[in-house]
């Protein structure tokens, strides 16, 4: 879960559907309270996730990241998204992968904010012949992850390790659903006019007409066991194994470009629902991945769906 903050500065820069969310009420210190001002950073990380940390003591804004900066410890904290879900991110963090990156695990704890459950990583590296420690505090939720890295050298002292900590743990993160459709995703559409979005699953975006009754475009994206060997027929195979449609006929192929890359488009007529629809569907394929665009509209508005889908499809891009 993300962690909630009610109020946000925005130094720095920008759909889920239509609502705002809020996870978790802001990190607690683990040290007593001190009798001293605090002042709040915020930072804008990504279109629909802002975050803020309060500054430690001494420190100033860094310019190469979100985050801060103590050039005469040698000490900084780096705030940053991640594109992907908070419990695949934590599953990679193996002590195993962490090595190969020469972090060496010391400790992982899990950490009660707000009755929700961050987690804490205490590392060590070596770092130009001296040993630095690492404290990295995650959260997130099903589209993405937010890291916080605290990095300073191993023989600092005791009040300097936890005045960055208090930083650390001072997090607070609010999201905007609306503005993170494409979080994640390997693509995103720039100019949505004449649709809007009425879902976002894990790996697909589902856009209605507003102009055609009855007309959807879906762009999903997917990964195969083994390498893909002929996207026309890939693209046959998702298309006629479809949940939704049936008793195909009229099915046409043809090579196009989608963003600069080799793709196949096929035009269909099926059933949907007991009744006849138009069916446009693009497929590109590299090796194991593939991007799936598939449009449907009564068979009556077969023409018009050309002239609503050009621009939309014309504004995909790959990330």
């Amino acid at each position: 879960m993300y962690i909630q903050v009610t109020t946000m500065r925005k130094p720095l820069s920008t759909l889920a559907l239509a609502t705002f969310l809020s996870f978790l009420a802001a990190c607690s210190s683990t040290s007593d309270q001190k009798n001293i001002e605090t002042i709040t950073q915020g930072f804008r990380l990504s279109q629909g996730i802002e975050a803020n940390l309060t500054v430690p003591t001494g420190f100033k804004l860094a310019k190469e990241h979100y985050g801060f900066v103590q050039p005469e410890t040698f000490s900084r904290i780096k705030l940053s998204e991640i594109e992907t879900p908070y419990q695949i991110y934590l599953n990679q963090l193996s002590k195993e992968n962490l090595l190969k990156n020469q972090l060496q695990l010391v400790k992982t704890e899990q950490v009660t904010i707000s009755g929700a459950s961050c987690t804490l990583l205490t590392m060590r590296t070596l770092i130009n012949g001296n040993y630095f420690e690492k404290l990295w505090l995650l959260s997130g939720d099903k589209l993405s992850s937010i890291l916080v890295e605290a990095s300073y050298p191993e023989g600092s002292s005791k009040s300097h390790k936890q005045l960055m900590k208090e930083s650390l743990f001072s997090l607070g993160v609010s999201t905007n659903n609306q503005y993170r459709i494409f979080t994640g995703l390997p693509f995103y559409i720039s100019n949505p006019e004449g649709f809007k979005v009425v879902k976002r699953t894990s790996n697909s975006v589902i856009f209605e007409s507003l102009n055609l009754p009855n007309t959807s475009v879906v762009f999903s994206h997917g990964i195969q066991k083994n390498a893909i060997q002929s996207t026309e027929d890939f693209g046959l195979k998702l298309l006629t194994n479809s949940k939704t449609l049936t008793e195909f006929n009229e099915l046409k192929t043809a090579s196009i470009k989608l963003d600069k890359i080799p793709a196949i488009e096929t035009r269909a007529i099926a059933l949907k629902n007991n009744e006849q629809h138009f069916v446009y569907q693009i497929i590109s394929a590299q090796q194991t991945k593939f991007l799936l665009i598939q449009a449907a509209t009564p068979l009556a508005n077969k023409e018009k769906l050309f002239t609503e889908i050009e621009p939309l499809i014309s504004s995909f891009h790959f990330k």
